[in-house]
């Protein structure tokens, strides 16, 4: 498909609806489940490997200054 096939009015249809559940959840996972879960698991990460290790450099950072 050719970037000029997008812009033909005949290319997309707005009326288009799935016909079957597991049709619905194959169109919609790229939309909105892999954000969701990504942003889910970098939060996670974030949490628990990342902040901990922040806060200790912080917390020793002026230990070594001071002494």
């Amino acid at each position: 498909m050719r970037i000029t096939d997008l812009l033909d009015r005949r290319s997309v249809s707005l009326t288009a609806a799935p016909k079957t559940k597991s049709e619905t959840l194959e169109k919609i996972a790229p939309v909105l489940i892999y954000p969701v879960v990504g942003i889910l698991i970098m939060g996670l990460l974030m949490t628990f490997i990342v902040e901990p290790v922040s806060y200790c450099s912080h917390a020793t950072v002026p230990r070594g200054v001071l002494a």
